[in-house]
């Protein structure tokens, strides 16, 4: 009795079926890197402006009363990375509003250009007249 034994394994059309969906997974990630790449400095940003705004107010909130005033500037944040240095300028405008003797509205209004493109954040706050 002879037996006669099949060599099984993929055929050409299953080996390139899988070949072209692990083409198509790398091309997607490649493809997805870059945007994630570009949102986390983004967010890096906010980050930063979100600090330096808070750092503004806080002077601002422990000064005299009497003299807080509207005011603007320019802060510079420096972020070196692989021996590259790169500086943004946030530049700020301190809106003051008395709302009465008492009590006075801060809004801060940070503003920075980020791949040319002009961003901003704006944080507020009510500050109270202390009693002596």
């Amino acid at each position: 009795m002879s037996s006669t034994s099949k060599i099984r394994g993929f055929s050409l059309v299953e080996n390139l079926g899988s070949l072209i969906l692990v083409l198509l997974l790398v091309v997607f990630v490649f493809s997805v890197y870059p945007q994630a790449s570009l949102a986390i400095k983004q967010v890096e940003h906010i980050e930063v402006a979100t600090a330096l705004g808070n750092k503004i107010l806080e002077e601002r909130i422990n000064k005299k009363f009497s003299d807080i005033q509207t005011e603007t500037g320019t802060q510079t944040h420096t972020i070196i990375q692989r021996n590259n240095s790169v500086s943004t300028a946030y530049d700020y405008n301190l809106s003051v509003t008395s709302l009465n003797d008492k009590l006075k509205n801060l809004t801060l209004v940070m503003s920075w250009q980020d791949r040319n493109q002009p961003r901003t954040l704006t944080l507020q706050t009510i500050v109270f007249k202390k009693t002596e």
